[in-house]
């Protein structure tokens, strides 16, 4: 700390300025240490808050807008209807999103089996826009399905229905075009053999 103070310290008694160094800490006065000064041409800004303005409360839907608003939002939904089997593959592989797509095939017949002590029916399906006559794609894939199992197979599409024979008069006969809607388990056997599980009351028929 340097101290500055006049004195007639000079021979002539004049008055001179007197320098003394003197080292140590110096004090602060804890006042002025603990003001904070804003630095030069900085001012404060003062935050006007508004006035508080009500939300206004939602008016409640009758029954019938809200019918009227669920139907809207299923109606603006794209609904992707899968219509062949080369079509399902990529869904039933994983390597396309199947959240909201139906099936349309055409039937061509349903067999009967035995799972343990449980009874189940598949159908087998084909493309729905195949030309072919019904008799003429049941001579190629039903009466030779035994020695062709994998091959037949692979060119249809097969849906299980548990608890269910196949006389059964909630089942849609064989040519008919089926939609199912919902569904569970769409997979690929042997890379090519396209099945799901699904119920009767998921299907339609036209």
């Amino acid at each position: 700390m340097i101290l500055v103070r006049l004195s007639a310290c000079h021979p002539k008694n004049t008055p001179h300025l007197c320098i003394f160094i003197v080292e140590g800490k110096s004090r602060q006065n804890s006042s002025i240490a603990s003001a904070t000064v804003p630095p030069r041409g900085v001012t404060r800004q003062r935050t006007e808050v508004g006035p508080v303005v009500p939300v206004e409360s939602q008016v409640a839907l009758t029954p019938c807008q809200r019918m009227a608003q669920l139907l809207a939002t299923r109606a603006s939904k794209e609904d992707n209807t899968i219509e062949s089997v080369e079509g399902l593959l990529p869904y039933a592989r994983g390597t396309a999103r199947n959240d909201n797509i139906s099936i349309r095939m055409k039937l061509l017949w349903v067999s009967d089996h035995t799972y343990g002590q449980w009874k189940l029916v598949r159908l087998h399906f084909v493309d729905a826009g195949a030309p072919e006559p019904l008799q003429n794609m049941l001579n190629v894939f039903f009466d030779r399905y035994d020695d062709n199992r994998q091959d037949v197979d692979s060119l249809l599409f097969t849906a299980t229905i548990w608890s269910m024979e196949n006389d059964s008069d909630f089942l849609p006969p064989p040519g008919a075009i089926v939609t199912i809607k919902e569904y569970s388990n769409l997979q690929v056997l042997r890379d090519s053999q396209c099945q799901l599980t699904t119920k009767i009351g998921n299907l339609s028929w036209e």
